[in-house]
């Protein structure tokens, strides 16, 4: 695992990022702090739309926190530190490498290294898939489970993911068994639920509206309110409205929710505008009309890609449930016909004497 174009890789972005924060023409965006153990982020907005894609191949400086950086907010700005990240000693950036590559390392031991010994000791195709199959669930439930902690309190921790990379993978039913259905449809009938639109629906029109209420909502117009005209509204403090309003009120953490249900945005110094026909202010009841809209276009979504899945599935459900039927009538008919072994001994042996 200790790959030299993982370690070039993670040596060349932290240079970059030192180079940025040690280059004098950007201070007025982001510079060291005084002391120069920490950097101090000025205008986030900013720097996130014009240096980071630039200079780091990045859009946001969550990525910094990955490499062991902690951070700080504070008013509209941010400020980072991590130890050994320090102005005028680019030479200590190797130690950071080094506690990133060996925390790498521990992940992959820990997360990939079993299944990867499970792959190498497959002998059968079944095998492989059976593996792979598992390596994929388990990853999409650590994705669900890392999303789902941002929002549960701090007080209540998240489960231990190690009971199902040790569980034993259950054994596979008999093509013929009647209770191969429980196991095999159970997937089915899972996947019918999240193809349920109507659950979606309603958190669509929860959000809009919850949404309307924090901007019209007079006691946060110094975060954010309505645009001059009633037909926008404006974020004059992103990161606060991030933090204070979004996470408590919609349950977000950034303002992308907005463009997905089709609010244009537009960037200005470090104030955030929305625009979209219908959010009008003292017009509550247009709301529904971008619900409707949006609604419309995720079931033409749906139609187009899920539904012929969701009907072969059923037809798959139900062409199992025939099936089990038949199976179970012909063995018992099989049953009626034939007379037990033991009374065609008691019939037979008259007749031999």
């Amino acid at each position: 695992m200790d790959d030299p174009i993982i370690r070039e890789t993670v040596d060349a972005f932290l240079k970059k990022t030192y180079d940025l924060v040690d280059d004098p023409s950007t201070d007025k965006i982001i510079s060291w702090a005084p002391g120069g153990k920490r950097f101090v982020v000025w205008k986030p907005l900013k720097c996130s739309r014009d240096l980071l894609p630039q200079r780091l191949g990045i859009t946001n400086l969550l990525t910094l926190q990955s490499y062991g950086f902690s951070k700080i907010v504070s008013g509209e700005q941010l400020e980072f530190f991590c130890k050994d990240f320090e102005k005028g000693r680019p030479e200590l950036l190797e130690k950071i490498s080094d506690r990133y590559m060996a925390q790498l390392i521990a992940f992959h031991e820990k997360w990939y290294k079993p299944f990867h010994d499970r792959l190498k000791n497959a002998k059968t195709k079944e095998e492989w898939d059976l593996v792979m199959k598992e390596q994929k669930e388990f990853f999409e439930n650590e994705n669900k489970e890392r999303r789902a902690s941002r929002l549960r309190p701090k007080s209540s921790p998240p489960p231990a993911p190690e009971n199902q990379l040790n569980s034993s993978p259950p054994p596979a039913p008999e093509k013929s068994s009647p209770n191969a259905r429980s196991d095999f449809f159970q997937e089915t009938e899972n996947s019918l639920k999240e193809m349920d639109l109507s659950p979606r629906t309603n958190r669509i029109y929860a959000f809009l509206s919850k949404a309307y209420e924090i901007v019209d909502d007079p006691s946060t117009d110094n975060i954010i309110s309505w645009g001059p005209n009633g037909t926008s509204f404006v974020v004059w403090k992103p990161l606060k409205c991030q933090r204070d309003l979004l996470t408590r009120h919609l349950g977000v953490t950034g303002f992308v929710r907005f463009e997905v249900y089709g609010f244009s945005k537009t960037v200005s110094g470090q104030q955030l505008e929305f625009e979209r026909a219908d959010f009008v202010k003292g017009h509550p009841e247009l709301l529904e009309k971008i619900g409707d809209r949006y609604v419309a276009k995720l079931r033409a979504f749906h139609a187009k890609w899920y539904k012929p899945s969701e009907d072969r599935l059923k037809n798959a459900k139900k062409e199992w449930d025939q099936a089990v039927k038949e199976q179970r009538r012909a063995s018992r008919l099989k049953r009626e016909s034939s007379p037990p072994p033991a009374l065609e001994n008691q019939v037979q042996q008259p007749n031999g004497t």
